[in-house]
């Protein structure tokens, strides 16, 4: 965490997309799906030293994510009328995260908590508003941010996609959002 308290709060005129919207154009929900991607890119290419001045980043920190976030998701196993991801069906990640975890990775500010229900856009468009959310910002390796916003992507088709959010909705784009980011950060 950024071990510092802090409060913010100003009025955004914009919404969040935490449950699909009929309104909304197939192409502008590809719109925000991409312009949320190119919100996460210039997120990552900030310098945490200019951003945390001071904020080093705990080398074990990334190694203990995969037990973490498996505790995360066992406890949401018990609220009632979840229906999501167990955290039995992710042991095969977590396991293999354990094993692959690299041994060095460029340091970025990383949201914590970054997915399409903390991005806001405007009410008629794909123009990011805001990043909301930040109680779980720090810094550290980049791919964190990257993978919280593919396993809660809903992508369309795919029922298993999305379990951790609001579920897949018709029009979301299949590739994203890695496609654009490989081809941003490469």
């Amino acid at each position: 965490m950024l071990d510092t308290a802090f409060f913010v709060m100003e009025e955004i005129d914009g919404i969040a997309m935490e449950k699909p919207d009929p309104s909304v154009s197939k192409q502008v929900l590809a719109d925000r799906a991409f312009a949320a991607v190119d919100l996460l890119t210039t997120l990552q290419t900030a310098d945490p030293e200019r951003t945390v001045p001071g904020r080093t980043w705990d080398d074990a920190a990334l190694a203990k994510q995969p037990a973490r976030w498996q505790a995360l998701l066992a406890a949401h196993e018990d609220v009632p009328g979840y229906d999501g991801l167990r955290a039995d069906h992710a042991d095969p990640l977590a396991a293999w995260l354990d094993r692959s975890v690299p041994a060095t990775w460029p340091a970025s500010l990383v949201h914590g908590d970054f997915h399409l229900g903390n991005v806001m856009f405007s009410h008629t468009g794909s123009e990011t508003r805001a990043l909301v959310d930040w109680e779980l910002a720090t810094v550290g390796d980049p791919r964190l941010d990257l993978a919280w916003l593919l396993v809660t992507s809903p992508l369309d088709g795919d029922a298993d996609r999305g379990a951790l959010g609001p579920g897949p909705w018709t029009g979301f784009p299949r590739g994203t959002p890695s496609r654009p980011l490989r081809q941003r950060r490469s």
